[in-house]
């Protein structure tokens, strides 16, 4: 990629675990894409990131997963500045509390923490080069996730939960994750997952009556955004130190900087090509 500007893209930049990302990768000397929906909340985080950061290379562009129209336009856009992609970071995520759909008529847990992150990962790829890193960030709630070749299809009927949808969601990053993994080991692109544990953000507000009590007895006790962030930051800056034995690692889940045990079920290269076949079959011609 002659002339091109290396990167690092941070998805859902402008709060939580996003925003902590962008302020500790801020001063690593390579520019920051913060990829955000809300621009004016996110203009208002950009320009105190880069007071507080004098120097760093902070850029803000739209991107909103609940649309491939929006996903695909921002890839353009990166293609058009000719940037390459060092880091790609994809943290974005929602957990709505009632049933919704995506502009392309998914349900929208599924359809933003799923499959526009895999749209973005498609989208982006012809962007990385040997040595390039996508970290994509699952939730400890992956364990009782379910999959099925059904679940693309919305069921408005249907009795909604919002944690089992979320957590089918983070089951089906993880998966595709170790799928992606292999896919592209001959290419040298890497791709890790991180679960950042359980984290003080409004994500994981539920608008219920207990929230309150919530806020003032569980909070306190979970991670801040910061140490949340750590485990991405972590891995992101030890991907830039060719002597580092983080350097070449591909197809693992960490969590506080240290590689995860997972289930054989989520290992399993059958179900890992099915959830692949599922998802590219529901995403043609969208």
């Amino acid at each position: 990629m002659s002339g091109s500007k290396e990167v690092i893209v941070v998805t859902g930049a402008s709060a939580g675990i996003g925003k902590a990302i962008v302020q500790s990768l801020a001063g690593c000397g390579i520019r920051l894409i913060m990829a955000c929906r809300n621009m004016e909340k996110s203009a208002a985080v950009k320009a105190i990131l880069e007071q507080d950061n004098p120097g760093a290379e902070i850029e803000l562009l739209n991107l909103d997963l609940a649309s491939f129209a929006s996903i695909r336009q921002f890839a353009s856009t990166l293609a058009r500045k000719k940037y390459s992609i060092n880091t790609l970071i994809n943290n974005a995520g929602v957990l709505p509390g009632r049933f919704s759909l995506t502009r392309d008529g998914f349900e929208t847990t599924l359809g933003v923490n799923y499959l526009g992150l895999f749209l973005l990962n498609e989208l982006l790829l012809p962007l990385m080069r040997p040595g390039s890193l996508i970290i994509n960030t699952i939730s400890c709630s992956y364990i009782i996730g379910r999959l099925n070749k059904d679940m693309f299809i919305p069921n408005p009927g249907a009795r909604f939960m919002s944690i089992f949808s979320y957590a089918r969601s983070k089951r089906a990053i993880l998966v595709y994750s170790l799928e992606l993994a292999e896919r592209l080991s001959g290419q040298g692109i890497r791709v890790l997952a991180t679960d950042p544990g359980i984290v003080s953000t409004k994500l994981i507000a539920m608008k219920r009556w207990f929230d309150p009590l919530t806020d003032a007895l569980f909070r306190p006790l979970i991670k801040t955004p910061g140490q949340g962030a750590d485990t991405a930051v972590f891995l992101t800056l030890e991907a830039q130190k060719p002597a580092s034995e983080y350097a070449h690692l591909s197809g693992l889940c960490f969590k506080n900087r240290k590689a995860m045990r997972l289930p054989a079920k989520i290992r399993d290269k059958k179900i890992r090509k099915e959830l692949w076949d599922w998802t590219t079959a529901a995403i043609q011609g969208r």
